[in-house]
């Protein structure tokens, strides 16, 4: 009797076993088995879908950005610090507008690189120096950055990046004019329209590096952080600088600047 009950349950073992194996195949394929294709056992199989995110590669290494920027002159003197704007203004920025691309690749556990180049302009009206025949400014100039990036994901369409490293500004033309110094021509097309030309000769380019003049190139130490929800993507970066300006003799004068930027990664 006891053989026979033993036998049964030998033979209902082996009938039951293989249904088991091929539902639990079944189960992982319906149930978020992507990417099992039959031939990969389903140990394997399932190592493969389960993705860690940290070692996940950016999709979208690239950016295509757009922000404001403002920057001032600091000046350490023996018991005063004293910030000013090109006009000598305390206190006071100059302000622009900075657009480039960004190159931010990613390896695994969220280390990278934080790059691109960039265009930045700086406008400014005063009437501190008036007297000289200067009350408009204008500056423009080329950004490098290089850091060194930490990329801690928040899921699968959100991360945080933190960042540090060197930046280089390198100014290729600034200039001053003077309002007064405009002037109008006025003239009359085929269909009789009259039109307005308005006419602002630059009055003087500014002296890079020379007398109390910031220098044509700035290094500066910089750090910042990137909010990234899917392919938006919004920073902060501020910069120390590094290089002697020299405003004032026998005192260092560094250039600082502060930046903020929205992007598209793509």
């Amino acid at each position: 009797m006891r053989i026979s009950i033993i036998i049964s349950l030998a033979f209902l073992f082996t009938a039951i076993a293989p249904i088991t194996a091929t539902a639990q195949e079944e189960h992982f394929q319906i149930g978020g088995g992507e990417g099992y294709n039959g031939d990969i056992p389903y140990s394997d199989a399932y190592k493969r879908h389960k993705v860690n995110i940290f070692n996940e590669h950016d999709d979208a290494p690239l950016a295509v950005t757009i922000g404001y920027v403002n920057k001032y002159w600091r000046t350490d003197f023996k018991d005063y610090v004293y910030k000013e704007n090109l006009w000598g203004e305390e206190n006071k920025r100059m302000h622009g507008i900075q657009i480039g691309a960004t190159f931010q690749p990613c390896t695994i556990y969220g280390l990278g690189l934080h790059s691109g180049l960039f265009y930045e302009a700086y406008f400014s009206e005063s009437n501190a120096v008036k007297e000289y025949g200067h009350d408009n400014f204008t500056e423009h100039n080329l950004y490098l950055p290089l850091h060194l990036m930490l990329r801690l994901p928040l899921g699968r369409e959100a991360s945080l990046q933190f960042f540090a490293g060197l930046g280089m500004n390198w100014a290729f033309l600034g200039e001053y004019r003077d309002k007064e110094d405009r002037w109008y021509e006025y003239y009359e097309d085929e269909d009789g329209d009259i039109h307005v030309e308005e006419h602002w000769p630059v009055s003087e380019y500014q002296q890079y590096g020379s007398g109390s003049w910031p220098r044509r190139m700035n290094f500066s130490t910089e750090f910042g952080a990137n909010l990234r929800i899917h392919h938006i993507q919004v920073g902060l970066t501020f910069s120390r600088g590094m290089t002697d300006h020299t405003f004032y003799s026998g005192h260092r004068t560094s250039q600082n600047k502060f930046g903020l930027n929205v992007s598209y990664a793509f």
